[in-house]
């Protein structure tokens, strides 16, 4: 039996790239998705990336493929006895076989539907249970997936959950087919034929003709198949030792006798030979065969069945028509549709001739880089569009005057809907100005030619009942209403006899009480016809299938100008700019602003082309500026424009006008909500008295909603609603107008009554088990509590405004501190302490050690120490003694960060008792947490662990999830400080996943920061620095500086381990003078060592002495760790500089303080020992050094060039 390889063999790009991304998914813990056609060594690379994986279970894998639905579940997590006939013992299922290592799910798109919540369930919390079975198992598993399917699509057919996607793709690596690795083709095969004998040395060489038939054959199969040619290849030759072409399978012969066939076929072919050889990612390739295609077809437009000819040439006669059909569509098609070479329309799929044109004179077509310009979508249809002359017959559509952008997704989805033929009712629904009719009015285009009957358009802004939409129609049809019969009725006559057609009714809204009567009846007589209606409410009639229209995507406030430009908002400003100044273009300048004005105008098509009118006279910079007065600003004079499209007030005056009394007046007072509201909150605060019989809040809110003046979307908790702002804007003008001034201040007193109790309830909650959901209904109702301030804050004479001011101040707290921005903290406090009288000492002595907290998190440690101090001094004249307890807590936290350990741990001591006698758990168990921490770094490690330990019992009792990240992530920090750093990497993980669950940005960036430092220090550089340009990004959004700081630091050092000085320099020269700030001159002395070693690497001795002149300066005379790597990394610049005798004094001096220190175990002792051995030429030096680097992961692999070199010098040195 010939033995098999599992090595990876492979040195093309493609390759390489897939295996760079598995190792660097090898070092982490997360979820793995393999991407990769049948056959291309899925499987392989799984087994690659456990095997480089820290876990030391096995690799167990299942093919989802090949189970049915009702034995998978039994599989997957194991059975009981008696679950299932045959269920004959207990019997564990792979999770648990695959316990403390990695399962793998081959064909994870294959898994039966309803299996996968159950999946789900285990990968999100480590359990499972048996079938048949009642207990709860822990599991501790690593999953690798793999699949040759289209997850998404496999998403938007029903077939696979989305939230289980994004569970297994945290890192995605995409195996190429073996046809995109020409280069590996001949490794490969000399290795599948080395398998069939007992030394390679044995095996059979390939002859260059069939090498070279090897490498053009397109290998469908990939891997797989030509593993078995090759064992096809071995048995044909027999005694021989060279594989001729006559020895390969007839398939690869064959694809060589082809060549002149394809010739001879047409250019088209030849071209897609190669490019389905060399890979279909290359879009001058894929230029160059449409163009050709094109002329082949003498038409842009092609269906699949016109590929057969170029996939029979390159796979051969063996597959059937459907195989290649499939293989086009799921693996072939998708590329030149995401290049936009080729675009679909129906059925058929249109060559985009000039893209294809600029593929060829550009270079690979690159989104980034091409002006996409104006688009428009021309005829989308199954069958050919009709003569200029035929489509007066065909359609009473005009030509647009100007160009459409954007809506390519709409379009095309509307397009399949109304080909398929169900529903026969679709309404487009969406505020006024979101560009219903402009859409519906281009689909109609695109279908002209797919309708025997036509594609007619009824414009009913003028109709008002049944006649009204009858004439309406019947004129769009061009057939006069003359006889006796009901208009109805007749139309209904007409529509039934036509051949089928697209009728499409606009703007219905004002009629929708009629729809019933009309489109129903129509739908019903005339089943033949579809209907494309456009109304900003639904119709309510059966079969009716909404087809919500939402705004324009934006850019966000961090894009480049290349990526403001790529915009659908901003192309369709540009473009409508254009019309009214013909020289308009975007610069650096112009561009932000118009992002800002699209941005301003949430992406409203109306809002958006009436702003670029006033281009004519105001740059776009203006127009920003002058946006506080919308309804003036947006404005139009075009007279071919309908009165309500001349401007967004009259649009919207449109919608209001159709509105009954009683949802006026809700309308009108749903604009004191800011940023959205919950029904609950919409059911308190409104005031409907006024009416004696008025509909309930639920009904007006349902149909504000169906009339598109309120949008609704899904949260986790429940259905949330809102305004658009130019519509919250208009509500608010409404609002001023019908109440009273004494109704309005009724309104807001119930307003800010209900969030300050809501703020109270929520913030409760943060540090219980509904931790997630408190935050996210806080920060949902983050900009109605902003406006409770403002209006507390402008009565604060008023003690029940006051008290509401303080009270929101306070609940919003801890919001701002998770989630940010975690500045405004300190200006909310200062103006709650102004507030609070000298007369209540305890709540002051709170508010002191809350901006003690705040000051020291933001940067400032000398003004958060002179704050817990006068909190403890306040809190001390009350007589609560939980209060006191908690400003020494706090006092405790400023001593630490400030090097002060036995304070901190003293007053740690003297607090635990109290929260104990109090009953506070919550701070008991933080006490006991930042004890442990405190113990380590005493000394104590032990009863840390166990302190530790209690404190994660009494958080998960609470159900505390901020507190168990808390101590979690405490825990990494100790076993950092105990030197066992993969057991804290664990426990930092393990905290992220809670605090990003939570959405806590500052907590996240304090874990990827130690992540990052650990991983650097395990040698991990790959893993480390994505973490720390993460927590780097995270630190500046929060305004933390001093973890920013530490991690500028930590970067700094690792870009000088790996000999990056040039990166090395700007991140240290930032994070020295944050140090500063904070008053931590040792972490400053460390940057500044920094920077003196890479100025002497750079050959500046004189400026790198100089330098640690400095560092030391900083360090002071305590023989600290930080004082001795900087007298370390002297000696070793003066080595480098051949001052070897001026070295050997410092490096001695250097070794013996560590070993004072007894801190041996790390990277700034190895260094010592190294210079140490330089200097002296000491074997005994040298053999220490090198026996430590096995210990502290030095390697002569690593790669830190620094760290290599030392490493052979060591070798020599300790040679006798």
């Amino acid at each position: 039996m010939p033995k098999t390889k599992t090595n990876l063999i492979g040195r093309s790009t493609a390759f390489r790239k897939a295996l760079q991304e598995a190792s660097l998914a090898a070092t982490q813990d997360a979820p793995v998705l393999i991407y990769g056609e049948t056959g291309s060594g899925k499987g392989v690379l799984a087994s690659h990336i456990h095997r480089r994986s820290a876990r030391e279970g096995r690799l167990v894998s299942l093919n989802c493929a090949t189970f049915q639905s009702n034995l998978f579940e039994s599989e997957l997590f194991g059975h009981m006895k008696g679950a299932f006939t045959g269920a004959v013992k207990d019997t564990p299922g792979l999770f648990e076989a695959a316990e403390g290592g990695t399962l793998f799910l081959d064909e994870i798109g294959d898994t039966p539907v309803e299996i996968q919540p159950k999946l789900l369930r285990a990968l999100e919390e480590g359990v499972v249970r048996r079938v048949g079975g009642t207990r709860e198992i822990p599991v501790d598993v690593r999953l690798i997936c793999a699949t040759n399917q289209d997850l998404k699509q496999l998403i938007a057919e029903g077939k696979f959950r989305e939230d289980l996607y994004y569970r297994i793709n945290s890192f995605v690596v995409t195996l190429p087919p073996l046809r995109s690795r020409v280069d590996d083709i001949e490794e490969l095969a000399t290795s599948f034929l080395g398998e069939h004998f007992e030394s390679d040395l044995n095996a059979p060489s390939l002859s260059i003709e069939a090498a070279d038939a090897l490498k053009r054959y397109p290998w469908p199969g990939n891997i797989r198949e030509l593993r078995s040619a090759m064992a096809y290849a071995v048995a044909q030759a027999g005694e021989r030792t060279t594989i001729l072409l006559e020895d390969l399978p007839e398939s690869v012969q064959a694809d060589e006798q082809q060549q002149a066939t394809v010739k001879t076929a047409g250019g088209h072919i030849e071209d897609f030979r190669e490019l389905y050889r060399r890979g279909a990612e290359d879009a001058q390739l894929w230029a160059k065969f449409l163009l050709t295609l094109n002329e082949h077809l003498g038409s842009n437009k092609f269906a699949r069945g016109d590929m057969l000819d170029c996939l029979r040439a390159v796979r051969g006669a063996d597959p059937t028509n459907n195989s290649l059909v499939n293989e086009w569509q799921r693996h072939i098609k998708p590329v030149p549709l995401r290049l936009n070479l080729i675009h679909e329309e129906g059925k058929k799929l249109r060559i985009d001739l000039d893209a294809c044109r600029r593929a060829l004179i550009d270079s690979p077509l690159d989104e980034s880089e091409v002006d996409e310009g104006p688009e428009t979508i021309t005829e989308t249809a199954v069958e050919p569009q009709p003569s200029l002359s035929e489509r007066r017959t065909r359609t009473n559509l005009d030509s647009p005057r100007t160009t459409f952008i954007g809506r390519k997704a709409e379009h095309q989805k509307l397009v399949e809907v109304l080909l398929n033929g169900q529903p026969n009712v679709i309404t487009l629904t969406g505020p006024g100005g979101t560009g219903k009719t402009r859409l519906s009015r281009e689909v109609g285009r695109s279908l002209t030619g797919s309708f025997k009957g036509g594609v007619w358009f009824a414009d009913l802004t003028e109709s008002r009942n049944i006649e009204g939409v009858a004439y309406a129609v019947a004129q769009a049809l061009g057939a006069p209403l003359t006889g006796n019969q009901a208009p109805e009725l007749a139309v209904r006559a007409m529509l039934s006899s036509r051949p089928p057609c697209l009728l499409i009714l606009d703007n219905f809204e004002q009629v929708a009480e009629v729809a019933s009567a009309v489109v129903g009846d129509w739908v019903r007589g005339a089943p033949n016809v579809q209907f494309l209606i456009t109304s900003r409410a639904l119709l309510g009639i059966e079969g009716e299938q909404e087809f919500e229209l939402k705004p324009l995507p934006l850019p966000d406030g961090n894009s480049t100008l290349s990526e403001i430009q790529r915009s659908e908002a901003v192309r369709l400003f540009v473009d409508r700019a254009r019309v009214h100044h013909v020289g308009f273009e975007l610069d650096e300048k112009s561009g932000p602003a118009v992002a800002q004005i699209c941005a301003r105008l949430e992406g409203m098509p109306l809002a958006i082309e009436l702003a670029a009118a006033r281009t004519v006279i105001m740059r776009p910079e203006q127009i920003a500026a002058r946006l506080d007065r919308i309804f003036d600003v947006l404005k139009s004079s075009r007279r071919d424009l309908a009165p309500r499209q001349r401007s967004l007030h009259a649009t919207i005056d449109w919608s209001y006008d159709l509105l009954s009394e009683p949802e006026r007046w809700a309308f009108a007072q749903l604009s004191v909500f800011r940023g959205g509201f919950f029904l609950d909150s919409a059911e308190t605060v409104l005031d409907l008295s006024r009416f004696s019989e008025a509909p309930a809040a639920m009904d007006l809110l349902q149909s504000l909603r169906e009339k598109s003046l309120l949008r609704a979307t899904e949260t986790p908790h429940e259905t949330r609603f809102g305004m658009y702002q130019v519509i919250r804007e208009y509500a608010a003008e409404r609002w001023l107008e019908l109440a009273s001034d004494t109704e309005r201040e009724s309104v807001n007193a119930r307003f800010a009554e209900y969030f300050r109790r809501y703020a109270a309830e929520w913030d409760r909650r943060i540090h219980t088990q509904d931790a997630l959901e408190a935050l996210d209904r806080l920060d949902y109702a983050r900009s109605n509590l902003q406006e409770v301030l403002q209006w507390a804050q402008a009565g604060v004479s008023d003690p029940d405004k006051q008290k509401i001011f303080i009270d929101v101040s306070l609940h919003m707290y801890s919001l701002l501190r998770v989630r940010g921005p975690a500045r405004q903290r300190v200006p909310a406090l200062d103006a709650v302490l102004e507030m609070v009288s000298d007369e209540d000492p305890a709540m002051r002595a709170r508010l002191l050690f809350l901006q003690s907290q705040s000051h020291r998190e933001s940067g400032d440690p000398a003004e958060g120490y002179k704050l817990a101090v006068e909190a403890v001094t306040l809190a001390k004249t009350t007589a609560d003694e939980n209060l006191i307890a908690t400003a020494k807590f706090n006092l405790a936290g400023v001593e630490y960060a400030q090097g002060q350990t036995g304070k901190a741990q003293a007053l740690h001591r003297e607090v635990l008792q109290v929260f104990r006698a109090t009953g506070n758990r919550a701070n008991e168990a933080r006490v006991l947490s930042r004890m442990a921490l405190l113990g380590t770094e005493i000394g104590d490690f032990s009863e840390s662990l166990e302190n530790s330990r209690k404190s994660e019992e009494i958080m998960r009792e609470l159900g505390d999830l901020s507190g168990l990240g808390f101590v979690l992530s405490t825990r990494g920090n100790m076993y950092h400080r105990h030197a066992e750093l993969e057991q804290a990497v664990t426990y930092f993980v393990e905290a992220e996943k809670i605090y990003r669950e939570l959405n806590d940005k500052r907590m996240i960036a304090m874990c990827l920061g130690n992540r990052a430092l650990l991983n650097r220090q395990l040698r991990r550089f790959d893993a480390a620095e994505p973490l720390v340009h993460e927590c780097t990004e995270l630190a500046r959004e929060l305004g933390d500086r001093l973890t920013l700081a530490k991690n500028l630091m930590n970067t700094g050092i690792m870009y000088v381990e790996l000999g990056q000085f040039d990166r090395a320099e700007p991140v240290l020269k930032e994070g020295a003078p944050l140090f500063a700030e904070h008053n931590l001159p040792l972490l400053q002395a460390v940057c500044k060592e920094n920077l003196a070693f890479i100025a002497g690497q750079r050959g500046d001795l004189e400026g790198a002495l100089a330098g640690f002149d400095r560092a030391e300066a900083l360090c002071g005379e305590v023989e600290d760790p930080v004082l001795i790597g900087v007298r370390t990394a002297r000696a070793e610049t003066l080595i480098a500089h051949g001052r070897k005798e001026e070295a050997a004094p410092i490096a001695a001096k250097a070794v013996k303080a560590w070993r004072r220190q007894d801190k041996r175990d790390n990277r700034d002792y190895f260094r010592a020992l190294t210079v140490h051995a330089q200097t002296l030429n000491d074997q005994h030096s040298a053999r220490e050094a090198l026996e430590l680097a096995q210990k502290i992961h030095l390697t002569s692999k690593d790669a830190s060039p620094l760290v290599r070199n030392s490493l052979k010098l060591l070798e020599k040195i300790s040679r006798p």
